[in-house]
C-alpha cells in the first residue's frame, strides 16, 4: 500500500468515525447512572468510542463491548440517587 492509499484511507476511517455514533441506548445529554456512564461521556466527547467501533468492525466483530463495559461500570460503581443520600 502507498503512502497516498494509507493516507486516504485513513482520511475515510475518520470520515466514517465522524458519521458514526455510539449504540442508540446510551444518550450523553442524561446524568450519568454510574462509573460506566461517565467514561461513556469522556470517550464519546473524545471519538474514542466511535473509533473503537470502527476497529471492531474492521476486525470481524459485532461491536467493541462499550455498552456491555458501561453497563457492568454502572452496575459495579453507581452512583447514588437523590433519594438515596438522605440514608
Amino acid at each position: 500500500m502507498t503512502k497516498m492509499q494509507l493516507e486516504q484511507s485513513f482520511t475515510n476511517l475518520l470520515k466514517d468515525i465522524r458519521e458514526n455514533s455510539m449504540a442508540e441506548d446510551f444518550d450523553p445529554q442524561k446524568p450519568s447512572e454510574g462509573l460506566g456512564d461517565s467514561i461513556a461521556k469522556v470517550t464519546n466527547a473524545l471519538g474514542i468510542d466511535k473509533l473503537a467501533e470502527k476497529v471492531a468492525h474492521l476486525a470481524g466483530k459485532e461491536d467493541c463491548g462499550c455498552n456491555r463495559r458501561r453497563e457492568k461500570l454502572n452496575e459495579l460503581f453507581p452512583y447514588k440517587k437523590e433519594e438515596d443520600k438522605t440514608e
